[in-house]
């Protein structure tokens, strides 16, 4: 275990370290596309969407053909109203520690691969989708401009988790269920792997900071 662990490491440090700037970095437009598919891709590559998209997908898709139904339409109706509340309100986005802390609660669902309540799988799908309406906002755009970027963005969420949802319901071997149950525990953890890393840069930059005011104080 000890030799896996060791190769394992480096290779999650470099899949990781970029993730966490490309947080910042993945709201920009994408050289060369139009404003709809510059858009339609901004799910895929913002790790926080990418990573909570895939995890309800596979939650709902785990749940059953009518109980997914009913969470995929959620969700939906959940991103459309959060983004465009986003827009009109000017709400600046969502804490990405509530989109990463969504992705670790949705993804230990996923492990645990256990019936959840109707109700609750089609809540935890409406305020994922919610959540990450709110961040897919975009400001200073013309009106067409500002249509188009909706038009994508809204349609890259749905269909990426219409489609992941789609394979999964599908999955009825215990081989396949199991592989469903991997693929939720990377989910849980690359989205705590992003999130520490995330709090650990503000915190080291906050203690040198402190630690810099302090050397100052005793030179006085």
């Amino acid at each position: 275990m000890k030799p896996m662990v060791r190769r394992c490491a480096p290779w999650a440090a470099q899949v990781s370290i970029p993730a966490v700037s490309t947080i910042a970095e993945a709201h920009s437009p994408i050289q060369g596309l139009g404003t709809f598919y510059n858009y339609f891709l901004h799910p895929f590559v913002v790790p926080p969407h990418a990573i909570l998209l895939i995890a309800v997908a596979l939650m709902l898709g785990q749940q059953g053909r009518d109980r997914a139904r009913s969470g995929l339409v959620a969700f939906g109706l959940a991103f459309i109203s959060g983004d465009v509340a986003a827009r009109a309100l000017a709400l600046g986005g969502a804490p990405q520690t509530i989109l990463l802390c969504g992705a670790v609660a949705v993804g230990g669902a996923v492990i645990l691969d256990r019936p959840l309540p109707t109700g609750l799988t089609t809540i935890a799908a409406a305020v994922a989708g919610f959540a990450i309406g709110v961040d897919s906002g975009t400001d200073g755009l013309g009106l067409r401009e500002e249509l188009m970027a909706f038009a994508g963005v809204s349609s890259g969420a749905i269909y990426l988790t219409l489609v992941i949802a789609g394979l999964t319901v599908g999955f009825t071997q215990h081989w396949r269920r199991v592989g469903v149950r991997i693929a939720g525990s990377w989910i849980v953890a690359a989205a705590a792997l992003v999130l520490a890393l995330s709090i650990a840069g503000p915190l080291k930059r906050t203690s040198g900071h402190l630690a810099l005011v302090s050397e100052q104080a005793s030179k006085c």
